[in-house]
């Protein structure tokens, strides 16, 4: 009868949402630790070493830092507002990097993603960026003139970078 087979149905599609959700935790649970290792390592770059243990939980990819000063571990929500922020642009960035594994890398936009990084944060992210240029494009979109002053420091003559500035008037300057 109709009803038999769509309780069939049911029980199949149960099960199959049962099967996916004990996959999905089993990955996460292999996941997680190394999406903290790279974050954890990331964040150092950044912060100068001040953060560099990184905990993800498995179950909600919730982020956790053990905070050296007071060796507790502390959610990431409970650090400084830009500290939390470049926490969570790393866990965006290096969730992009590691799913894409062996694959190309997958290009990477920003867009005036670092407003709330004093200048040593953000002189310090856009060298780690750089860095991940390696494996995958970096398209930075920014009013910040300290980016512009860091791309005439650290990249200006290298032909693999480029740089467009709009001028008050709309022109595009490109500069390499």
């Amino acid at each position: 009868t109709q009803f038999s087979k769509l309780t069939s149905f049911r029980q199949a599609l149960n099960l199959a949402r049962q099967t996916i959700e004990t996959a999905a935790e089993e990955i996460h649970k292999e996941f997680a630790p190394q999406l903290g290792a790279a974050i954890g390592k990331s964040l150092a770059a950044i912060t100068n070493n001040r953060y560099s243990t990184i905990q993800v939980d498995p179950a909600n990819l919730h982020v956790s830092v053990r905070d050296p000063a007071t060796d507790r571990t502390r959610a990431a929500e409970e650090l400084s507002f830009g500290t939390t922020e470049q926490i969570y642009l790393l866990l965006r960035v290096e969730l992009a990097r590691l799913m894409s594994g062996l694959h190309e890398g997958v290009p990477l936009f920003f867009d005036d993603t670092f407003v709330n990084f004093d200048a040593t944060r953000l002189r310090n992210v856009l060298n780690l960026l750089q860095d991940i240029s390696a494996q995958n494009q970096i398209m930075l979109f920014s009013k910040d003139n300290q980016v512009v002053e860091w791309f005439d420091l650290s990249l200006a003559g290298n032909p693999v970078y480029r740089l467009f500035a709009v001028k008050p008037n709309g022109s595009i300057v490109e500069r390499t």
